[in-house]
């Protein structure tokens, strides 16, 4: 998942990978959906820290 927050609320959001170039989220607190647009290159970012975080986190 990946961390953003809500433009109508500004709650933290996990971001769920919709597609391979989006993010869909719905926020918990006022229920407003976002589809965030992600480039190639964001995206690739994005997840690879995402990938890091996860490793990290299972070995400690």
């Amino acid at each position: 998942m990946i961390e953003c927050h809500c433009v109508k609320c500004g709650h933290k959001l996990d971001a769920i990978l919709f597609s391979p170039s989006k993010l869909f989220v719905k926020c918990p607190i006022c229920s407003t959906l976002h589809l965030i647009k992600l480039s190639d290159a964001e995206l690739s970012i994005k997840v690879k820290k995402l990938t890091q975080t996860s490793i990290s986190s299972t070995k400690t």
